[in-house]
């Protein structure tokens, strides 16, 4: 059976997902935190595009990363800390993110809802 399904994913081009792995939605849109900040994601696949907003709605800052799973690994440039690198959990609904962040020395927890 393995056999078939490496077989047809290959034919067909189709990534393979493990048992009991689920599929998380798509996570592209805005995004909000629990102090108010506002982000926009942009999720193709595994890859992910992260803009910080200011309250206008322009980007103040930019990152990138990847989706595993409901697991999320990022590098966010803020212009009042610098180069961050983080990790989040995504609930299985797709409409939160909760996780940590570390920008130098300083370690931040996070949890951002989907607006």
């Amino acid at each position: 059976m393995n056999e078939l399904i490496d077989e047809l994913s290959t034919a067909l081009r189709l990534p393979k997902r493990q048992r009991g792995e689920t599929a998380i939605p798509n996570l592209s849109g805005g995004w909000s935190d629990t102090e108010g900040v506002h982000f926009r994601l942009e999720h193709r696949g595994e890859h992910l595009l992260v803009y910080l907003l200011d309250y206008g709605g322009r980007p103040v800052g930019q990152g990138s990363g990847t989706v595993t799973g409901n697991q999320i690994r990022f590098s966010l440039q803020r212009p009042d800390y610098g180069q961050g690198n983080g990790t989040g959990t995504v609930s299985s609904d797709g409409r939160q993110i909760s996780g940590a962040i570390q920008y130098g020395h300083q370690r931040f927890g996070f949890s951002i809802s989907k607006d």
